[in-house]
This record gives structure tokens, sequence and C-alpha cells, in this order.
């Protein structure tokens, strides 16, 4: 720690949350054939445990070596409430249960925490809540816990997270050093994209008495993604500093032990978002990376967790010309919602809106809705005739019949409650009301003659209640239509929304799943406007704020969506982010695969396949820039306009994975770890399973549930047809660099 801090004298309060957690690790060893009803038993006492108040840590690890093996980590704010527990009817009714499962007598270990710092050992009670029954299917005991997807892929990993105990025996006067360098080790290691968690523990009974001296217990606790996180942190230049380090202190040879995790999902053992996106837990990494002891791989005094932007109109695509901004009024805050609407139609002297909510939006926002509408005791607005509801993404279809009930209703304007369905349907209703005497298809990309607008659209306001297409902010609207099998946009400058209105309190009731897939649709359109290749300063702007905030809070809205706040506001201002940024630049080939097959496959959420796709695309898009960065003669960059645009652009994707994983260090590969990382921790399934009838399309012909080759692929008429309507969507213009057909073939078949 620094000087600074260390000189601060601790208040009574900062004692007290400064105080070490205590850490037990019970482990057994199961009679053979009992793994699952113990399993199922200790997986009920895990969820309940979760929920007691003095209970951080409850968490279940089954044996690497031996499947009878098990570990219970139980981490408990005081030693005190280790007694509590016991006194619990779910301990009382497990403890009997499981006894005679037992092969031999369990044994308890007791630790006090060192690494991370308390604040650091959140827990999350919604974990208690897990579908443990869906888990355990797509997660199966009985399987190799780190089975590859492929066999040449180790980044998609089934069964839990690889856990390694380390125990080290150091010798008592040299056990403050040890903690030293060991705490700088997790706090770096940490910023690894393989590492998902890095504790310190020491033994409470610290003297042991020996022959000759006394000696302190450790235990280092290191969490992998999968077996390839871990071969690069043995390669990093802080662990082998490390090493070299604290052999002088030990007093015996480092003993590990190996074990998978079963409880909690990854999800709930991520890293907190405090030690790496800010605050004082990043500066402490901070601060420690540039620590001696750490070794080589260190920052320099102009890192940061804020990275510079760059001078003059450098990141804008010259050859384009000008570039300009648009985009809606905002308004933001918590519980503002009623009232901004209120003021906004006021104001705006508009007195029939035509409502457009999701499937169940009407009853759920119905308190919301009397709010706008019948606060001043005046109820003669009838709601329910005004109102229309879209289940699932919106048709060509539904639009035509909203508005046809907005024009017999006498609309003057809409407003949209809901998610981006309910926000594209409402914006493309406002913007066809006054061109009814048109066919939609007239206005419609792609399958249309993509006409401008002849009137003026209604005015139109947005009420988003997830955070993830960023519809609120942008100037198109995205319809499926079934006759073509594609999603297109209807376009025009004045579809903006007069106003959106962004309360994050809405959101707390959206739930997990819908939370990690219009999430990642928010990740996706932050990261792609800002590698596309069109970018400007104004958009580069919106969006390096929006990777971070997606970035560090995605998990957090997941895991606890329903109280989580802070982390509810981080999503909604990286969702309208990403909306202004989609609408002042471009997107890419995530996208444009995206397009094609959300209108292809109508059970396929969105952001689902935007998440899928986007590691790969991100992999392929950095390769391809890469190769053309090594081309020419090695002559001066000022004269090769080539390998310079790739350069630039390539700089880009390692500012982007530096974003993405807090690491002021990290390099591109380090940023694909990451987001494959993500895709697992919030449970995002291949695009196989999101789209079922592609898989089929894409085994056909060869053993049960083995992919085509990429040869295979290229003459397979019904993937190729993917993959050209993939090459002529519109967003797949934005692509950073043109990929070829061959390469986008790959690109899915990954996916897959």
């Amino acid at each position: 720690m620094s000087s600074k801090l260390s000189q601060t004298a601790p208040t009574a309060q900062t004692a007290a949350e400064n105080k070490p957690l205590n850490a037990l690790h019970v482990k057994g060893v199961l009679v053979e054939g009992t793994q699952a009803t113990f399993y199922e038993a200790t997986l009920n006492n895990a969820r309940n445990s979760i929920l007691e108040d003095g209970v951080v840590r409850f968490d279940l690890l089954r044996g690497m070596e031996n499947a009878n093996e098990f570990l219970l980590v139980e981490v408990y704010k005081d030693a005190s409430d280790h007694g509590k527990h016991r006194l619990t009817p779910h301990y009382n009714e497990w403890r009997p249960t499981v006894e005679p499962f037992m092969a031999q007598d369990r044994s308890v270990t007791k630790y006090e925490t060192i690494f991370p710092e308390v604040s650091a050992w959140t827990k999350s009670e919604s974990s208690s809540t897990e579908d443990t029954h869906g888990y355990k299917e797509s997660r199966p005991w009985h399987a190799a816990p780190f089975e590859s997807s492929t066999s040449t892929d180790s980044k998609h990993v089934r069964g839990g997270l690889l856990v390694r105990l380390i125990d080290a025996q150091v010798a008592a006067e040299k056990a403050q050093d040890f903690e030293l360098v060991t705490k700088a080790l997790c706090a770096v290691s940490l910023r690894e994209s393989g590492v998902q968690r890095m504790d310190l523990l020491r033994s409470i009974d610290n003297n042991i008495p020996d022959a000759k001296q006394s000696i302190t217990k450790y235990r280092i606790v290191k969490m992998f993604n999968s077996p390839s996180g871990e071969e690069l942190h043995e390669m990093s230049a802080h662990y082998l500093a490390w090493r070299e380090r604290v052999l002088p202190y030990l007093m015996a040879e480092l003993v590990t032990e190996s074990y998978t995790t079963l409880f909690p999902s990854p999800l709930y053992f991520h890293k907190p978002s405090t030690l790496m996106y800010g605050g004082e837990g990043q500066a402490f990494v901070q601060e420690q990376t540039r620590a001696p002891h750490c070794g080589d791989n260190t920052a320099t005094e102009g890192d940061s967790v804020y990275w510079a932007g760059h001078r003059g109109l450098s990141t804008t695509n010259l050859a384009s010309g000008m570039f300009g901004f648009q985009g809606p009024k905002i308004l933001m805050g918590r519980g503002i919602a009623g009232k901004a609407v209120r003021d906004l139609l006021t104001n705006l002297k508009l007195k029939r809106p035509l409502i457009v909510t999701g499937s169940s939006g009407l009853k759920r926002n119905a308190a919301l809705l009397a709010e706008i509408f019948h606060s001043k005791g005046d109820n003669s607005f009838d709601i329910a005739a005004h109102a229309v509801s879209i289940d699932g993404e919106p048709t060509v279809e539904d639009v035509e019949k909203f508005v046809s009930v907005a024009i017999a209703q006498g609309c003057d304007s809409v407003l949209s409650v809901g998610g981006g369905s309910a926000l594209d349907a409402g914006k493309a209703v406002a913007a066809l009301i006054p061109n009814h005497h048109r066919n939609i298809f007239d206005f419609l990309e792609v399958i249309g003659k993509g006409l401008p607008l002849e009137h003026d659209p209604l005015p139109f306001i947005a009420v988003p209640t997830t955070s993830g297409t960023g519809s609120e902010a942008t100037k198109n609207a995205v319809l499926k239509s079934s006759q073509y099998g594609l999603k297109v946009s209807i376009r025009h400058e004045k579809m903006f929304p007069v106003a959106a209105v962004l309360d994050p309190t809405l959101t707390l009731s959206c739930p997990p799943s819908v939370t990690a897939h219009v999430g990642m649709d928010t990740l996706c359109q932050v990261v792609e406007p800002y590698l596309c290749c069109t970018p400007n300063p104004f958009v580069d702007a919106l969006a390096k704020e929006g990777i971070v905030r997606a970035s560090r809070s995605l998990r957090d809205a997941v895991a606890d969506g329903a109280t989580n706040l802070e982390a509810r506001e981080d999503m909604a201002v990286a969702s309208v982010m990403g909306g202004l940024c989609l609408a002042n630049a471009k997107l890419g080939a995530v996208h444009g695969f995206a397009a094609v097959l959300g209108g292809r496959f109508e059970n396929a959420p969105h952001g689902a396949i935007c998440a899928c796709l986007l590691p790969f695309v991100f992999e392929k898009n950095a390769q391809c820039l890469q190769e053309k960065a090594a081309t020419g003669d090695g002559g001066s960059l000022l004269h090769d306009s080539v390998r310079l645009d790739a350069l630039v652009k390539l700089a880009r994707f390692q500012e982007v994975s530096r974003m993405m994983t807090g690491n002021s260090t990290a390099d591109i590969a380090e940023g694909v770890r990451w987001l494959h990382g993500l895709m697992r921790d919030i449970n995002i399934p291949s695009l196989s399973v999101l789209c079922p009838e592609l898989g089929s399309i894409a085994t056909q012909g060869t053993s049960a549930g083995v992919k085509v080759s990429l040869a295979q692929a290229l003459e397979n008429q019904a993937l190729q047809a993917i993959i050209t309507a993939t090459m002529n969507a519109s967003s797949t213009k934005g692509n950073p660099i043109v990929l070829s057909r061959e390469q986008l073939t790959e690109v899915l078949l990954q996916a897959l």
C-alpha cells in the first residue's frame, strides 16, 4: 500500500470493515455411487445458506482427480456466524442426510482472508434462486469438466471453473514479506482475462511449532476460465517473478489441490468490478503493478484506466468527407418516468398518444401509465383503447396493424413503454401514420425501395424498460419480414424520438436471461461503432465510456439486477450511448449476421445472436488487420496507406480490449478471451442452440454433432445463402475491414 494510505489512522468503523473474514474449507470423500444424491442435498443447503446474514460465500467444489472428493468453501463475517449457521434448519436437515454418504470423516481447515479487501468479498443472494437443474443439464457433473466444444478450441469450457488450491508453509519471520508479494501477485493476476478469482488466505492456527522454528500457513485460491487461462498465467512475468521471490521464504514444497466448481455458477465467482474499473481497488492494482516485486510486466506512468483520445480528426475517415452528430432529447433519472412523460405530453400539447408496450407491458406498467394519464383525477383518457402490444420482435404486419389502430383512434403521437421491440414498433408506427398512403415496402431498406419519408413522423416518446437495443436514441426502426426472412430498417433523419425518458428503476424487474441478451446488444453497439470504418470523435467519446460501463456492470446486472441499481444505471447509460453511436456511425459484421439470422430464426433473441458472434467477429477482424499490417516492403508508413490504416484500426482493437478487461496493458488476445469468459458467465448458449435449424444444416451429411468442414460449408447452399445475405446487410458495410465469403463462413462455423 502507498505510504499515504498506510499512514492514515483507521477509525473504529474502518477497522471493523477491514477485519478479516473467517473462511472454512470443509473437505470430504464420498462413498461411490452417492454423488448425485449428495450434491442435490448440498446444493439445497448452499442455496439456503447464502441467504444468511453472516454468510459471505458458500461454494461447492468437486475434486478433479477424484470425483468422489468435494470441498465446501464457507466464508463468514465473523467466527460466531459459523455457530449460527449450524443452528439453522437447513444445516440440520443437510447434515444427517449426507452423513451416510461419507467414506471418511470430513476435515475442516480454518482461515482468515488477506486478499482481496473485505469489501470485495461480495455475495449475491440471487444465486440462491439459480435453476440448478438447468445448470446441471448444461454442465453435467459426470462430464469431463473441461471438455472443449471443438478439438482445436479450448476457449469454450463446459463444467465448472478450474480451481487450484495452493498451500504454502512460510517461515514466520518472512510471513509479512510473503503476504506483500502474494497480494501484489493476486492484484496483478486479476487483470488477466483468464483469471476469475485470486484469493489469499492465512491459516487461523498461525504459528505451528516446528523442531527449529515457527511456520505460518497460507492458501492461495486461484480460479480460471479454462486450462489455457492457467497456462497463460503461469507464463506471465509477474507469476514467474513471484515464484522466484517467495522460494526462499518456503519451509516446504508448494502443495496443489485441483477442483472444479459446482455451485454457484461461474457468474457468481467473477472478480469484483471494483477491483478492475476505477475506485480504490483499481488504484491498488495500478500501484502494485508498478511495484518492483511484480516482475517486468509493469505499467508505465502514462498508463491509466482512462485511455487518452486521439489528436485532431485522426479518428475520422476523411475520405468520407464531413461527419455530423444527431440525437434525441434525453431525460434521465431515478423514478422520473411518470412526471417526465406527463410534462412532455402537456408541453407538446399532445392529447391522444398511441401506447405501444410489450406483450405484458400494459399490466406490468399499469401504475406508470396511471401516473401519466390519470394522476390529476382526470380519467377521460381510455388507456386500454389507445394501447397495442407487441409479442416478440416487431414484424411488418404488426406495424401495419398498429397504424390502422392509431388512425382509427385519431392518435396525434406515439408513446412506447417497453423493450427494444416496443420501441422499434412505436417508432415505425409514428413514421408511417402520416405516410400511410404509401406501401410500407416503399420505405424499407434492402427488401424495399428505401425511399425517404414524404411527411415528418408524428411525435414519438420512448420509455425503455430494458437496457439493450438503444432504440430510444436511434433514427431507424428494425422490423422483421416473414416474407423475406430478414430483419430490415425504416430509416430517416426525422425518426429520432422527440424525447427518450430513461428511468433505470423500470429495468429492475427485467429477468436475468433478458438482461444478459439485451446487455450484450448494448456492448456490441458501443464496440462495433468504435471499430467501424467511419468513426468520429463524438462517437469515440461515447463508445469508450459505454464500453467501460457495460463491461464492468453487465455481470452485476445479470447476477443482481433486482437490487443493484448502480449496475442497472450503468447499463442504461451504456444503452443510450450505444444508440447514439450507431445512429451516428456504423456497426459491423456482428449486426450484419444478426439481421439475417434474426429474420430467419424467429425464436432466437437478437442480443443473444450478437453475443454468440461478437468474440469470433472481433478475433477475425483483428487477424485480418494484422495480416494486412504485415504486408508491404517495410518502407515508410507515410507512403503505405493500406498498412497505416490497418495499424490505426488495430490500435482501436487493443484499446477496446483494455477497456473491456479493465487492464491497461491487455492485448487483443486477452480481449477475445475476456469476451468468451463473459459469454460463459452470463450463460449465453451457442448459436446452434439458439438456431437449432442452423445447427442441423451445419451438421448435414456428417456424423452426429460434427460440424461440416470449411470446404463443405462453402459448398452448402443453405449456409451460403446466409453468408450472401450477411455480405449484403447494411450493418456489414460498416465492418472495419471487408471480410471475404470464406472468412465470414469460418466465423459462422466457429459461432455454431
